[in-house]
């Protein structure tokens, strides 16, 4: 079951991630934001896609155990993969001004203080992550609707 439903999953990810990072790179005309996030989007599934199809590959046929050099070599790819990946992300993160940084280091703090402290119990961990989660989702879902909405067409 694990194996349908992860192979599934990689297959609908890896689609869905290298598609949209080429359409972005296609329909950036000259918008540096549009261009960067699209490249991130390819490199990481391009990436990605070195250990996750043979991970599908194996978890489909004769298991993990026979497939240790391609998943070596996967991993050994998407870890050169992610440093390209994160060099532009580095870039990307020069669009943020102080403000925005001083923002995502208190919340990334108080979260981890949050959680570490004992003060609120798991349950209420669990609960307000899931509500995160659907939060954030739901944003890059509007973002995409936005993105769609915006865009014009030559």
């Amino acid at each position: 079951m694990q194996a349908i439903f992860e192979t599934l999953f990689d297959i609908v990810y890896l689609i869905s991630v290298i598609t949209l990072g080429i359409w972005m790179i296609r329909r950036s005309k000259g918008q540096e934001q549009y261009f960067l996030y699209g490249m991130m989007a390819v490199i990481l599934g391009c990436g990605d896609a070195f250990h996750l199809v043979p991970r599908a590959v194996a978890l489909c046929t004769t298991g993990l155990d026979n497939y240790t050099t391609a998943l070596g070599i996967g991993k050994l790819v998407t870890s050169i993969t992610m440093t390209l990946f994160y060099v532009l992300l580095y870039y990307v993160w020069h669009f943020f001004d102080l403000k925005s940084y001083c923002i995502m280091a208190v919340m990334m703090g108080g979260g981890i203080w949050l959680r570490s402290s004992g003060l609120v119990p798991d349950v209420f961990i669990a609960v307000f992550y899931t509500g995160l989660g659907c939060a954030l989702a739901l944003a890059g879902v509007l973002f995409w609707i936005m993105f769609f909405m915006n865009r014009t067409d030559e």
